[in-house]
């Protein structure tokens, strides 16, 4: 936020507390909270215990009252922190002061002395390591077969369909793959934001109270929400969103084949998971997203292409060995070029460039053309894990949900001729295939590429091209 607004926020939240006070939490939103902590409960990962721990450290720690008041509380601290343009500047400066300052304060028996020192330290680290007091991993810790999870490979709809039965504690948990070979290649660019918009939200603004051991920090949140869809805005299909479900998300997806380096699967998937009574819940939200979203709030969408371009900077920082790999890989595999585009260097350009456009009625029209090619039973696959109990059922739903959303697609043909058809289960020839692109003319390159950062912190990552998963040669 700017500077000058700082008192018309602290304004917002004494006044969003009033309001609190005087009429309290909508019974709706209560519902949606004790619906989060229920799914919490039930999905219980390896880190389950240490979560839960986490949880209640704030009871223990204020007996209890950790919110008892706030209207009439004298132990607030309002924190505001705004960017040096000059900080990189000022810290490089200091740096060499500091520098040359012990330089002229060493006498020359201290030069010599650290010249021996590093001497030391160049030989001690020259020598072999001694490897045995390290923890091993041997042959004979590792069992001889790997367990094999049943699954069973049905159709819905006319879409191949996996069923896995599991313990699930009451969840039902759903994935979706939807090809993307039909999708024409200059709209690629634009996939990641178009997942950023269906299952983020645009700007509202939510108070946060962050209670820490001796004072209660009020701090503004601002949250992103969906651009709505259906008869429902943007609000509103958030809290059904809370309510229904324990979390929705599309994400771009990329897979190379295990037995050829140059081939490759390209996609959009679909994750959701809820508790079983909220199943058709689920499954009427994943229809409203994709028969009718709100993609033409030009306001909303600048927003959310501004946090997004944001958020993707800002992540360099702390993920600059993840965008250095994908980098590196863009020139020795078709799949790694791809994957470049979707989730590298070249979609942080990209989003920038959206960002600083004046206007975005063209990406506008480009999000609904990107939606035409997904949903396409001819295309797609899903993918269900629940209890026994409650498979059927799911089955059923699913199917419901993929003729409510296929019924009025036209046939499309893939851009590409290259298509190759590979089976998904382990017997060739039989069951549900999947559509791999193949690129026989690649020609793999080494390339050097610098970007230079405003901090003083250096990625560097080197690829090498091998052999695929499937190879005799590869690393086990």
């Amino acid at each position: 936020m700017a500077e000058e607004d700082t008192e018309r926020v602290k304004q917002i939240i004494s006044e969003t507390i009033d309001d609190i006070i005087e009429k309290g939490f909508e019974e709706e939103r209560i519902e949606a909270l004790l619906h989060k902590i229920e799914i919490q409960m039930k999905h219980q990962s390896t880190n389950f215990g240490l979560s839960l721990a986490s949880y209640i450290a704030s009871s223990w720690n204020h007996d209890g009252q950790s919110q008892h008041y706030f209207k009439e509380n004298t132990h607030r601290l309002t924190l505001s922190m705004s960017p040096d343009e000059t900080y990189v500047e000022k810290q490089a400066k200091a740096e060499e002061e500091k520098l040359q300052k012990k330089i002229q304060a060493l006498s020359d028996s201290d030069r010599k002395e650290i010249y021996e020192k590093g001497l030391e330290l160049l030989a001690a680290q020259s020598k072999t390591q001694d490897a045995s007091c390290l923890p091993a991993l041997k042959v004979s810790d590792i069992e001889p077969t790997i367990p094999i999870t049943p699954v069973q490979l049905s159709t819905a709809g006319g879409v191949p369909l996996q069923l896995c039965e599991q313990p699930t504690n009451g969840l039902v948990y759903f994935r979706a793959m939807c090809s993307l070979n039909t999708l024409p290649e200059e709209l690629r660019l634009y996939v990641p934001l178009f997942c950023s918009v269906v299952t983020k939200l645009l700007l509202f603004v939510s108070f946060a109270l962050l209670i820490l051991d001796v004072c209660v920090c009020v701090c503004v949140c601002v949250c992103v929400c969906r651009m709505g869809c259906g008869g429902l805005d943007y609000r509103q299909q958030s809290q059904q969103k809370e309510l229904r479900t324990g979390g929705m998300s599309v994400s771009p997806h990329v897979s190379s084949d295990s037995t050829q380096l140059d081939m490759y699967e390209q996609g959009v998937l679909l994750f959701s998971s809820c508790l079983e009574r909220n199943l058709p819940h689920m499954f009427q939200l994943w229809s409203d997203t994709f028969n009718s979203p709100h993609f033409n709030d030009e306001e909303r969408l600048r927003v959310l292409v501004m946090m997004s371009a944001q958020e993707l900077a800002n992540g360099i920082a702390y993920s600059g060995h993840m965008y250095a790999m994908t980098r590196a890989c863009r020139h020795l595999t078709p799949s790694g070029d791809l994957q470049e585009t979707f989730g590298g260097m070249e979609q942080v350009k990209f989003m920038k460039k959206i960002a600083e456009m004046s206007d975005l009625s063209p990406v506008i029209r480009i999000l609904p053309r990107i939606k035409k090619h997904l949903l396409n039973p001819d295309h797609m696959r899903c993918a269900i894990n629940t209890t026994p109990q409650k498979m059927s059922d799911s089955a059923t739903q699913l199917e419901c949900f993929l003729k409510d959303v296929s019924g009025n697609r036209k046939t499309r043909k893939p851009v590409r001729s290259n298509i190759i058809e590979r089976p998904l289960g382990p017997q060739a020839g039989s069951g549900p295939i999947r559509k791999l692109i193949a690129e026989a003319n690649f020609l793999p390159c080494q390339m050097k590429t610098f970007f230079q950062m405003p901090f003083p912190i250096n990625f560097i990552s080197e690829s090498i091209r091998t052999v695929p998963f499937a190879h005799e040669d590869y690393a086990r």
